[in-house]
């Protein structure tokens, strides 16, 4: 009995520190990044809250083709906050797969939230956003959602390839097509 209580502590530390989605939390340090728990995407009339950044996401964010939408992402008041005032160290960045279907664009910049202009731009940091669906989208699609994270590293041309990840999540996505006259 001993031994099974033993192989049971063990499997739960391994699979608790096993996270692909919410990466290293803040330590204060130079160089860490913070730690997110959940988030609230809002499109359109839609809301999706993810509780767990580490979980799978189950909810699906419906888009109608052929429309366009504006929305914006909260991560909690607290976390918001924190967001806000370190916004020339951070965006989200959104990925659509496929592309194809879909354009995002922010809506906001730094200037909106910061208070002093460190990085020499006032780039997107991706709070707000505009998402246009090509008439032609159907099926499925998946969303990845992250926040980036410049700690050491200049943000410019909000390129959401440099840095870190503090969190990245997978939102599933189903196009409505646009219905036909008479079908």
């Amino acid at each position: 009995m001993p031994r099974l209580l033993a192989l049971c502590a063990i499997g739960a530390l391994f699979f608790s520190a096993c996270d692909a989605t919410n990466e290293t939390p803040h330590t204060g340090e130079a160089g860490a990044l913070e730690a997110f728990s959940g988030l609230t995407l809002k499109v359109g009339a839609m809301t999706l809250t993810v509780d767990d950044l580490s979980a799978a996401v189950m909810d699906t964010l419906s888009l109608d083709a052929g429309k366009s939408y504006t929305g914006s992402v909260s991560l909690g008041a607290a976390s918001d906050s924190l967001v806000q005032a370190e916004a020339e160290s951070h965006l989200f960045a959104y990925t659509f797969d496929p592309a194809s279907d879909v354009t995002l664009t922010a809506t906001d910049r730094e200037s909106q939230y910061a208070v002093q202009n460190l990085n020499g731009g006032d780039y997107a940091l991706g709070r707000t956003f505009s998402v246009a669906v090509d008439s032609a989208a159907t099926g499925q699609a998946t969303l990845n959602v992250r926040l980036r994270h410049f700690d050491g590293v200049e943000k410019s041309m909000s390129d959401a390839n440099v840095g870190q990840n503090d969190f990245s999540v997978m939102i599933p996505v189903m196009y409505v097509p646009i219905e036909t006259a008479g079908g």
